[in-house]
């Protein structure tokens, strides 16, 4: 059995639950990878050093699937092995963007035995470019290197140097480990302290790039909190809309999207190369009810809340089950409402109001009752396109 306390296996794993609209629409969710640690076999498999490609001329010209392929051969070409000694991090580190290993073609691949039947065996280096005609990197050149029927893999290709460290690029796969996500000094990511409930950058920066695409993709977050969602979403470069009922002070999510334009450093600052810059717009519901509530919570003796009740049944929402003559003659008179601590008393207040009236309702903001300005109306069908 799983769970906590005196059971044998502590229960740790937390699940993200993934949908998408159309389950016909394949290119909905997005591949993307992880980095991990690099390790000896990584380095074993990357032996060699492709110093220069040389020149290259072009040899011939070939056709598949009603795709041009040009295969180039290269003179002048500089390939050595890598000593085991020198298979060392550091040492890689320096070479990084010359490290290459040979990997045989995959035999089921038509394409991949078209080229091979049509370049030599002979530890000379060939290059073959083709214009892809499907998938995301449609309309894009791509390029590979082939030798001895063999294809060159460079490193750079399927690893990255973070902080003076290789790790390699794996294609993701559904167990997030907490060396690829850490959850340390997070609490204080953005520049704003939030010490339980804060997810990590690095979680939200890959959550955003399995759902979008590009810059015109709409990342939207129910329960903003203190803006972890729509401070990746704009270090990402993405729309954002986030929502958020409660005021955290000084560690609000407007806050964090200030420091965030000013040029945040923490979270995924460095891998995003983030620098700062953008805008964001900030808009609070007008306030019906919760004006009420306000005045309620900002009296300070039941004396005031008293002389305030007048004012909550001329002008606001009350349930439709208070007795208003009852309660303001008789009931706040009784020794039970009396005895009752201030803020209980207020609690009370608040209780008769109907909290589904807290803010001004779209089909109501042209009502002169709420005052709203023309500039505000505008904005609100602006928001909802109405």
């Amino acid at each position: 059995m799983l769970g906590q306390g005196a059971t044998p296996i502590i229960n740790i794993v937390e699940y993200i639950l993934v949908y998408k609209k159309n389950k016909g629409n394949e290119n909905a969710l997005n591949k993307i990878q992880k980095i991990i640690p690099s390790n000896d076999k990584m380095y074993n498999q990357y032996n060699l050093l492709l110093e220069t490609e040389g020149n290259r001329k072009l040899v011939k010209t070939v056709e598949h699937s009603g795709s041009e392929i040009k295969i180039y051969r290269h003179k002048d070409f500089i390939l050595k092995s890598i000593p085991v000694s020198e298979r060392t991090e550091s040492n890689y580190i320096k070479i990084f963007s010359k490290i290459v290993r040979k990997d045989s073609q995959q035999q089921e691949s038509s394409l991949e035995q078209l080229i091979m039947s049509n370049i030599e065996n002979d530890d000379t280096l060939y290059s073959v470019e083709r214009v892809l005609k499907q998938g995301k990197s449609k309309g894009k050149l791509k390029k590979s290197l082939y030798m001895n029927n063999n294809v060159i893999y460079y490193l750079k290709k399927y690893a990255d140097v973070v902080d003076n460290k290789i790790f390699r690029k794996v294609d993701m796969n559904n167990l997030w480990l907490d060396y690829e996500i850490s959850s340390a000094g997070i609490a204080k990511e953005g520049a704003v302290n939030l010490k339980r409930g804060k997810k990590p950058e690095e979680l939200i920066k890959r959550i955003i790039e399995i759902g979008t695409n590009n810059e015109k993709d709409i990342v939207l977050d129910f329960h903003l909190g203190s803006g972890t969602t729509a401070s990746v979403a704009h270090k990402l470069k993405r729309q954002y809309i986030g929502i958020e009922q409660l005021n955290y002070g000084d560690n609000d999510s407007t806050i964090r999207l200030k420091n965030v334009v000013n040029g945040d450093k923490s979270g995924v600052s460095n891998i995003t190369d983030w620098k700062g810059g953008g805008s964001f717009v900030y808009c609070e519901l007008a306030k019906n009810n919760q004006k009420a509530i306000d005045k309620i919570m900002s009296c300070k003796s039941l004396e005031e809340l008293i002389t305030l009740f007048d004012e909550l049944y001329e002008k606001y929402f009350l349930n439709y089950n208070v007795k208003v003559r009852e309660f303001k003659e008789k009931i706040v008179n009784e020794n039970e409402f009396q005895n009752l601590s201030f803020e209980r008393q207020k609690e009370v207040f608040a209780r008769m109001l109907d909290l589904n009236q807290l803010y001004v309702n779209v089909s109501d903001m042209e009502d002169s009752r709420f005052k709203l300005s023309d500039e505000d109306i505008a904005l609100t069908k602006n928001f909802y396109q109405i």
